[in-house]
């Protein structure tokens, strides 16, 4: 979508040109071409959340499944299963997966390949059942617009490539830590990183501000420049590196926001950290620590505005790429407990059991539906924290029941 904003591109009048009076049809392309981590499987979700957001009502949608090789040796089946059931899940009418290869080797070349469709149609057949199209996903919002290359503040020099705004950030934090997201704007929470806040009104900040936010640094420092620093408890802020300060640890300093008083995690491999003048009523919940457990600044915080909304901001960019190594279970608790207090105590769609167990809350009318994926290779036990839903405590499965699962190992 940051290159299709980057361009320009208008949706709702693409379909129109490309549809004419009929019902338009799309073919997202959301996954890899081959294996990949599970730690990339959220960023998957989000990309294919957002092509279900831009198409009309009625659309038929089979998103891109393979059309380059795949089973066995190139990408397994097991990832190729999961894309599959993804689709499905976010309402896909259709799959497009190539049943020859491109280079137009015989079928019977690989057998194995023609019985792994045979195997997996009943599955996709029972989650189009129970996932239809009308269900849309729930959980923290992640608000974007197809707009946002148009609003985005550029460097002098910059190509037209700084234009694609990156705004999927908080995707893989939330996913990991079993936290259900949406990507687009949501009634209770809603999470803001990078560039892409230039591109909101002042209107849609303030309102979102009256309820429940989730800040990067990058996120604040726009609002800070836009004059609503009195809202997320900021009266300046400045970055800083290792060379300004030493930090290398962040330690919880208050235990209703972490795992215990004094659990520590690691800084050493975040390149630059925000540091702000906090306004009076900012709670700060953690302290950043040089090697020799010295304080030199404040690690989250949080803030009740004057509009009655809670602000959680972060001291660390959720773009920076050490999320894979700092994530661990005093991380998980201090996000889960500073996530539940923004949403005032009501479930936002959660599960429990261990890491890297992503969920998918989706409902429509009267319907609701979850979804959980183990995306680590450790076999893991499940707590559903959706209150909409039955809660239980059961292993991951490997074939489709409610709780549906496509595991890496």
């Amino acid at each position: 979508m940051e290159a299709d904003s980057a361009e320009g591109r208008d949706w709702p009048k693409w379909w129109q040109a490309l549809a004419g009076d009929k019902s338009p049809i799309h073919r997202p392309c959301f996954w890899d071409y081959a294996d990949t981590m599970g730690s990339n499987l959220p960023g998957f979700i989000a990309l294919l959340q957002e092509n279900r957001a831009v198409e009309p009502e009625g659309t038929e949608t089979g998103p891109e499944i393979e059309c380059f090789t795949y089973g066995r040796w190139h990408k397994s089946f097991s990832q190729t299963g999961a894309q599959m059931a993804l689709a499905r899940v976010l309402g896909a009418t259709n799959l497009c997966i190539s049943l020859y290869d491109f280079m137009g080797n015989r079928p019977d070349d690989d057998s194995a390949r023609a019985e792994f469709l045979y195997r997996w149609r009943p599955i996709c057949d029972y989650l189009a059942q129970e996932f239809p199209p009308t269900l849309r996903s729930v959980g923290v919002g992640l608000p974007w617009s197809q707009e946002m290359g148009r609003h985005v503040h550029t460097d002098r020099g910059s190509d037209w490539r700084a234009l694609e705004v990156p705004h999927r950030q908080w995707a893989p934090w939330l996913g990991a830590l079993g936290q259900a997201f949406a990507m687009g704007t949501q009634a209770e929470v809603n999470a803001l990183a990078g560039p892409v806040v230039w591109s909101f009104s002042d209107r849609e900040l303030r309102d979102w501000l009256s309820r429940g936010v989730l800040l990067d640094p990058t996120a604040a420092e726009i609002l800070l420049a836009r004059g609503l620093g009195d809202l997320i408890g900021l009266r300046a802020g400045h970055w800083v590196t290792q060379r300004d300060i030493l930090y290398a640890i962040e330690r919880t300093t208050d235990p209703a926001f972490g795992l215990r008083e004094g659990a520590q995690m690691s800084l050493n491999l975040v390149p630059s950290l925000w540091q702000g003048e906090l306004l009076d009523g900012v709670r700060v919940v953690s302290e950043l620590r040089d090697p020799q457990q010295r304080p030199v600044g404040h690690g989250l915080c949080l803030f009740e505005n004057a509009l009655g909304g809670r602000v959680m901001s972060v001291p660390w960019r959720a773009s920076d790429p050490f999320y894979t190594t700092s994530l661990t279970v005093q991380r998980w608790a201090q996000m889960t407990k500073a996530l539940d207090w923004l949403a005032r105590g009501r479930s936002l769609g959660r599960v429990e059991g261990g890491a890297w167990l992503v969920p998918q809350f989706l409902n429509g009318s009267s319907v609701w539906r979850g979804g959980i994926w183990n995306a680590s290779p450790d076999d893991l036990y499940v707590v559903n924290r959706h209150p909409k839903l039955t809660h239980h405590r059961r292993p991951i499965l490997t074939h489709p029941e409610w709780w549906f699962s496509a595991p890496w190992s």
